[in-house]
């Protein structure tokens, strides 16, 4: 089992190599927050590259890997937590971001999704009913 610091490590050593490299991470749209149509699930995502999958113990970079989630959301309230990988959404798998954000595309508040999460190497499934966007996350 994968110690959850490891994530959070993870994640934070991928923002230093894009500063580095002369690249803001939250304005290059490699994060993306989540909303999408009526629906918002308060969460941000990243893609996941080969290297990190690799560290992750996964076969390739597919899914979405939580690198923030809003306290009080619908997410948080559904027990996603920072460092999970989001892989199927309602039992299509998830290829990266952009997939999950065109999957949620269609959704409005109130929608029920079924996640499938990787978490510390274990398989989770949770539900989630999507909220609406508060005011001050516009």
């Amino acid at each position: 089992m994968v110690d959850s610091r490891f994530f959070a490590s993870l994640t934070m050593n991928w923002v230093f190599q894009e500063v580095r490299r002369g690249m803001n991470p939250l304005l290059s749209g490699a994060l993306v927050s989540l909303m999408v149509g009526g629906g918002w699930l308060g969460i941000t995502v990243q893609n996941l590259s080969t290297q990190m999958a690799s560290e992750l113990g996964l076969q390739g970079p597919e899914g979405a890997l939580v690198v923030m989630v809003q306290q009080g959301g619908p997410a948080s309230h559904a027990g996603i937590i920072q460092g999970d990988v989001i892989v199927e959404l309602n039992g299509q798998r998830v290829k990266n971001t952009d997939h999950l954000r065109a999957l949620l595309g269609k959704s409005s508040p109130g929608s029920l999704m079924r996640l499938k999460v990787l978490r510390e190497g274990e398989q989770l499934h949770l539900s989630v009913r999507l909220g609406e966007r508060p005011r001050e996350a516009a």
